[in-house]
């Protein structure tokens, strides 16, 4: 019988090949460029909601958005932390 922590271990060790982790960190680079500009969106919103040089609802909408933002990558930072914290509790 073929171990599943082998099969496991050379899937991925393959998944981790030079090209593929350089193809990983494009989209991850440009993510992290919309989610700060989503934040700081929101932050400027939100100044110029109170000095009234924007319309108060769209300033909100702008701060709810930077918000949401922020509870995803939360919950996804969550959710990896968790899955590490299971990975390292796993019997070899």
């Amino acid at each position: 019988m073929i171990s599943p922590l082998s099969i496991g271990a050379s899937l991925a060790l393959s998944a981790f090949k030079p090209e593929n982790l350089l193809a990983l960190s494009k989209p991850a680079e440009q993510g992290g460029l919309k989610f700060a500009n989503v934040l700081s969106e929101g932050e400027a919103a939100a100044i110029k909601g109170i000095t009234g040089e924007m319309p108060l609802q769209q300033a909100v909408e702008k701060v709810l958005e930077a918000e949401r933002a922020l509870q995803t990558a939360i919950s996804i930072r969550d959710k990896i932390v968790g899955a590490y914290l299971e990975i390292s509790r796993m019997q070899i």
